[in-house]
C-alpha cells in the first residue's frame, strides 16, 4: 500500500557511478503470509504491452512480515499499475510519475543511459520520451564495464525498442565492427564526430551532417546514440541537437553536465578545458543571447 523512492541494491557502487536510476520500492503486508505471492507492474493503458521497467525480486522483512520488491526504468507521465496477488486476493493501484523527470536507465552491461526526452523547450513544448536514448558502448573492446549482458540485450531491444545503434566512436570502422552487439535486429551505423570546437571546421561540419540526416529518418527510431562513456563525442552531439530543438541553455549544460557522475576521476564538466573555446566559438561566428538561436 505504499511506494518510496530508494537506492538501487548496494552491489551498484554509487560512489563510484551515480548515472543509475533511482529505484522505487513497493511495499505491502498479508493476511497469515499466504503465498505464493505474485508481484507485477504493467501499463494502465494496455496491459498486454511491454512497459519496459525491470522489477526486482520479492523480498520479506523477517521481524514484521512485510513484503517489498524494487523497480526501475519508469518513464514519467505514463500511468501504470502495480498488482499484489497472494492466494485468493488480487489488489491493484495506479501510479505515475511527474513528467518532464530526467529518465536515467538501467541497462545490464552499459552505463550513463538516459533518456533524451523529457526536456521542456523555450516554445512550450516538451521533448518526446522514448525516441533517442544517449549511453556508453554496449560492446567491451575498450573498458570491461561496457559489455551488454543477455539481461541487458533484451531490455535494450525488447522493453526501449532500440532500432539503431549509432556510434559516434572515430576507431568504430577501424575495428571493422558490421553488426549491433544488441544483435541483428538493430540497425548499427557509424558516424565519427569530432571533439567540441572542432566540430566547427569543415571536416566537423561534415560528420555532424551525417549525424543529423540520421536523425531525419524516422525508420532509425527508437535511436540509442554513443561513444565509449557518452560523456564527450555524445554530449556534443546532444548539445546541438537541444540546442536546435529550443531547450534552455541552463538545461542543456544540467544534461552535459550528468555525465560527470558515471566518470571515476569525477571531472567538472563545467570547466571541462575544451568547453570554454568551444562555447567562445560559437558565440563569434553566430552571436546571440541564447545557444538555441545561435545554432
Amino acid at each position: 500500500d505504499s511506494a518510496e523512492y530508494g537506492w538501487l541494491p548496494p552491489e551498484r557502487d554509487l560512489k563510484r557511478d551515480l548515472t543509475y536510476p533511482a529505484a522505487v520500492t513497493f511495499r505491502w503486508k498479508t493476511d497469515g503470509h499466504a503465498l505464493p505471492i505474485m508481484f507485477d507492474i504493467f501499463d494502465a493503458g494496455d496491459p498486454s504491452r511491454r512497459t519496459g521497467v525491470t522489477v526486482g525480486r520479492i523480498e520479506c522483512s523477517a521481524e514484521d512480515g512485510e513484503y517489498f520488491a524494487t523497480a526501475v526504468n519508469f518513464t514519467p507521465g505514463k500511468k501504470y499499475v502495480w498488482r499484489v496477488s497472494a492466494g485468493d486476493e488480487t489488489v491493484e493501484r495506479a501510479f505515475s510519475f511527474r513528467e518532464g523527470e530526467i529518465r536515467m536507465i538501467e541497462i545490464d552491461g552499459t552505463a550513463n543511459v538516459r533518456d533524451a526526452g523529457g526536456y521542456m523547450t523555450t516554445s512550450g513544448r516538451r521533448i518526446k520520451y522514448g525516441m533517442i536514448y544517449r549511453g556508453g558502448a554496449i560492446d567491451n573492446y575498450v573498458e570491461p564495464q561496457y559489455l551488454l549482458t543477455e539481461k541487458g540485450k533484451d531490455a535494450f531491444i525488447r522493453d526501449l525498442g532500440i532500432r539503431t545503434d549509432l556510434d559516434l566512436r572515430d576507431d568504430a570502422e577501424e575495428q571493422h565492427f558490421s553488426r549491433s552487439y544488441a544483435g541483428d535486429e538493430v540497425n548499427y551505423l557509424v558516424s565519427q564526430i569530432n571533439y567540441y570546437a572542432e566540430t566547427i571546421d569543415e571536416k566537423g561540419r561534415e560528420y555532424l551532417k551525417k549525424i543529423f540526416e540520421i536523425f531525419c529518418e524516422p525508420a532509425n527510431y527508437p535511436l540509442y546514440i554513443h561513444c565509449q562513456a557518452g560523456a564527450d563525442r555524445t554530449g556534443v552531439v546532444m548539445f546541438y541537437l537541444q540546442g536546435l530543438l529550443g531547450v534552455p541553455d541552463e538545461t542543456i549544460m544540467l544534461d552535459y553536465n550528468i555525465s560527470s557522475l558515471s566518470i571515476e576521476d569525477e571531472r567538472d564538466w563545467y570547466g571541462h578545458p575544451m568547453m570554454p573555446e568551444f562555447l567562445e566559438r560559437i558565440s563569434k561566428i553566430s552571436p546571440a543571447p541564447t545557444l538555441s538561436e545561435s545554432l
